[in-house]
């Protein structure tokens, strides 16, 4: 399994995610993405990006960045009615193949991994870049499983 992302939407979402944040320690995106067919469940394609809104965020000094869970959840329902899933991303400021950090992990199975199981025909799960590489976690029935990032032409 793997999930491919447009060079230009990678500089796009790269840039978008350097931004000062809003609230917090760092800047937060929904990716919206689907499987390449029903066919084909092995590749998940990105389709588009957003910034997490300014009401999106919380305050929350345990954690760089927080964010209200029903926001994220209207997200994933208005993303299923466009046959997508969600990919909650954000960017770690160093070169190399970046990886979740236990608040980031907590997240992902505390909320993520849950609402993947309620609809597993769309992929969910998160992306964390780095300067120049990125890995993604999609949420399954059994666990977050790493997944490589590919960086395709248009």
């Amino acid at each position: 399994m793997r999930l491919n992302i447009v060079l230009r939407q990678m500089r796009d979402l790269r840039t978008e995610l350097l931004l000062p944040p809003i609230i917090g320690e760092e800047r937060l995106c929904v990716v919206r993405a689907r499987y390449a067919s029903q066919y084909n469940q092995t590749t998940i394609v990105t389709v588009e990006f957003a910034p997490l809104p300014e009401e999106a965020y919380v305050l929350d000094s345990r954690a760089p960045v927080s964010f209200d869970t029903r926001w994220l959840m209207r997200a994933a329902e208005d993303a299923a009615v466009h046959n997508a899933g969600i990919f909650l991303t954000h960017l770690h400021e160093h070169k190399g193949l970046p990886w979740f950090s236990p608040v980031d992990m907590q997240t992902n199975e505390t909320i993520l991994h849950p609402m993947a199981l309620i609809d597993q025909t769309l992929p969910t799960g998160a992306l964390l870049l780095s300067l120049d590489q990125a890995v993604a976690l999609v949420a399954r029935s059994d666990g977050l499983i790493p997944i490589p990032v590919r960086e395709v032409p248009s």
